[in-house]
């Protein structure tokens, strides 16, 4: 999996990309993209690499092998989905 890095490498402090915003829309434009680059990231490559992950696990459970093992495997993918399906809802106050 790629490391995860932001454009431009140095975010905010890169001010000849971050310069003074003109408008309400360029400073939201702004403030935002470091959050969709996390987020971009997060949904192209992390959620992918979980569920090829997944399907792995799931594909040796019926495995031989030691049967304590095994049930922590599946034990982290059940605890990684929770995790997937946790929803928070965000208000921003203006």
């Amino acid at each position: 999996m790629d490391s995860f890095a932001f454009t431009p490498a140095n975010g905010f402090k890169d001010a000849s990309t971050f310069t003074d915003p003109a408008s309400e829309e360029e400073t939201r434009s702004q403030l935002f993209s470091p959050h969709e680059q996390t987020r971009d990231y997060i949904n192209n490559t992390i959620v992918p690499a979980i569920n090829t992950l997944q399907t792995q696990v799931q594909a040796i459970s019926g495995a031989v092998g030691d049967p304590e093992a095994l049930q922590e495997i599946l034990d982290a993918i059940a605890s990684i989905q929770d995790f997937l399906t946790t929803t928070d809802e965000l208000a921003y106050v203006g």
